[in-house]
């Protein structure tokens, strides 16, 4: 059963309950939010290794991801390698390799073991992000399209764009990498 359908049919679930400890809220607003769509908690329970998520969405903390990455024109794994090494250091969520130009297998390899020498880390392919990404669109389809945004802070940049909709994210202890 997934978070999403344990939410709606009014079940806490262990991560819900650990989701709401670690945000100082209640496990039935986690609950309610999931139930919604306001709230997701990206977490894979085939991924046994991953002890510590977040949840990500409406009335929770901010997280904080950090992007990195080369490019066709511009191949420098080591600076590459020190963003994420800065990134975890000074406590990023995730931290995610773009990378689209280079050896990706061996960028994201070598970004990769630096991340292991620092953290716990879990990496998941896009097809499993993918799927999570398609409940979260059940979710809004079931809302009849009505999407339940996150405030970004800024009011004038609310007013104007409305709120960021979450559509996918993965928190992975504090390094994502996409294979």
């Amino acid at each position: 059963m997934t978070q999403l359908e344990a939410a709606r049919k009014g079940k806490i679930t262990e991560e819900m309950a650990y989701v709401a400890e670690k945000e100082g809220v209640s496990p039935e607003f986690v609950r309610e939010g999931v139930a919604a769509g306001r709230i997701v908690i990206p977490r894979n329970p085939n991924h046994k290794t991953l002890t510590d998520f977040k949840g990500i969405g409406e009335g929770l903390s901010v997280k904080v991801n950090a992007n990195l990455g080369t490019s066709y024109d511009y191949v420098d794994v080591e600076e590459e390698v020190e963003k994420a090494r800065v990134a975890i250091q000074y406590g990023a969520d995730t931290v995610m390799d773009l990378s689209t130009g280079g050896d990706l297998k061996a960028i994201r390899k070598r970004i990769l073991e630096v991340a292991l020498a620092q953290t716990e880390v879990e990496a998941r392919s896009m097809r499993e992000l993918v799927h999570e990404t398609f409940e979260h669109i059940e979710a809004l389809f079931q809302n009849k399209g009505a999407t339940a945004g996150v405030r970004t802070g800024f009011k004038e940049l609310d007013q104007l764009i409305g709120t960021l909709e979450v559509v996918a994210g993965r928190e992975l202890d504090r390094v994502a990498s996409v294979t």
